[in-house]
């Protein structure tokens, strides 16, 4: 065999390692994003801090009444720690007296919405663009201090970008307002990825039977 021959094995070796690394590069994943019940447990911290804030101008101590529907009365319990967090001693309404200031806290939306799905990179993992918001108002009334009757909104938002294949696991089927509706899948690349597969690992094994054959 002469130094050609090799060579040309060489170069051969290094096509056939390439398309494999092609084939297989995207089994290297980032880190899962965080789950979206997560995000909205910040978010309603963040809602919660602003109301401690305005109420600890008035007094140290409310009482709380929640308007929270049917689907967001998990978040009931956080917004208690966090006003108690912000120094404020919290009571329930049924235990309070007339003279203490009333926070009544709604919750009107959480919902999640996912962007168009993109690939990162050629033949790289789907993502889409994440976005959760949480809105509502808390309203504080004291006989105390009437001038401090005022209705709050408020409406906090968080994005990022995240792996298609890791929805199933950020979202929980337990509370609907944590999933979103997914876009499909761009028709042009579900078409043209098999193709590529395919067509990438044919030209593999035939490098890899030309080399043999030499």
């Amino acid at each position: 065999m002469n130094r050609n021959f090799f060579n040309i094995a060489g170069e051969k070796l290094k096509i056939l390692r390439f398309f494999i690394f092609l084939l297989f590069f995207t089994s290297i994943g980032k880190a899962q994003s965080i789950n979206n019940l997560d995000i909205f447990y910040l978010l309603i911290d963040s809602a919660a801090t602003q109301a401690a804030k305005n109420i600890s101008s008035v007094t140290p101590e409310v009482s709380v009444a929640f308007e929270l529907g049917i689907y967001y009365t998990i978040f009931e319990n956080r917004i208690i720690s966090q006003l108690s967090s912000n120094g404020l001693k919290v009571l329930r309404s049924r235990d309070t007296k007339k003279e203490i200031p009333n926070l009544n806290f709604v919750i009107q939306n959480a919902e999640v919405k996912y962007g168009e799905q993109e690939r990162d990179g050629f033949l790289g993992d789907f993502y889409v663009s994440r976005e959760l918001i949480l809105s509502g108002n808390y309203l504080i009334t004291s006989s105390e201090v009437p001038s401090s009757t005022e209705l709050k909104e408020f409406n906090y938002s968080f994005t990022d970008k995240v792996k298609v294949e890791d929805i199933a696991k950020i979202e929980n089927r337990s509370f609907p307002f944590t999933s979103g509706k997914l876009p499909s899948e761009p028709f042009f690349s579900s078409l043209l990825e098999p193709v590529i597969a395919v067509g990438a690992a044919a030209i593999a094994v035939i490098l890899f039977f030309s080399v043999r054959s030499k």
